[in-house]
């Protein structure tokens, strides 16, 4: 997001990691999601340690390699109540200031991302959905329903999203995958020759 602030590459989103291994179906299913107009995002539920987080990174890397901008951000429990705190690094420091008037906000990223759009919508990976401060919540759910936004998140098991952000996934406008543990099949299979995710 570039004025919603600059624009990352595959190479400036991730840090070094070990390959992803065993999700082939839920990154084809990132991929064709990404691919369908009607869909606005991904969010991945699991329990605490089954690679939510990984995977969700290895989506955006799938993204940025399509040429779409992207953006990431973890909420914590720190920003939890501080307006726009989740989103302050991705905005310029005019729109980040708490003080700010939310409906100019609000306008002035829509209109951003309109004009960066040429090639889809942006895609930003928000990291524990259900940390999220409520104006950023409010943000995100405005700019994924109107499609200027692709939305990636991750949600622990049990751990409500905001109620602006689940409303998106109960309209299908997001799509929604429950990761499990992987099986040794799914780890076995993953390691023979396979196309690879564009």
């Amino acid at each position: 997001m570039d004025g919603v602030s600059e624009t990352s590459t595959a190479a400036g989103v991730l840090p070094l990691q070990w390959p992803l291994t065993g999700r082939r179906r839920e990154l084809d299913e990132f991929a064709a999601a990404l691919d369908d107009p009607r869909a606005h995002g991904l969010v991945i539920h699991g329990p605490a340690g089954v690679g939510k987080t990984r995977l969700a990174d290895e989506c955006l890397a799938v993204a940025a390699r399509q040429g779409r901008t992207v953006g990431r951000a973890t909420a914590t429990e720190g920003a939890h109540h501080v307006p726009l705190g989740l989103l302050a690094h991705l905005l310029p420091a005019t729109l980040a200031d708490p003080h700010a008037d939310l409906a100019a906000v609000f306008s002035q990223v829509a209109h951003t991302l309109r004009e960066e759009g040429a090639s889809g919508p942006a895609v930003i990976l928000i990291d524990d959905l259900p940390l999220v401060d409520s104006t950023s919540a409010a943000l995100l759910a405005q700019v994924v329903d109107a499609g200027l936004l692709f939305l990636i998140g991750t949600v622990r098991t049990g751990e409500p999203a905001p109620p602006a952000i689940a409303a998106l996934w109960q309209r299908a406008r997001v799509r929604r995958i429950d990761l499990g543990d992987l099986s040794r099949e799914a780890v076995d299979a993953s390691s023979r020759p396979s196309s690879a995710v564009p």
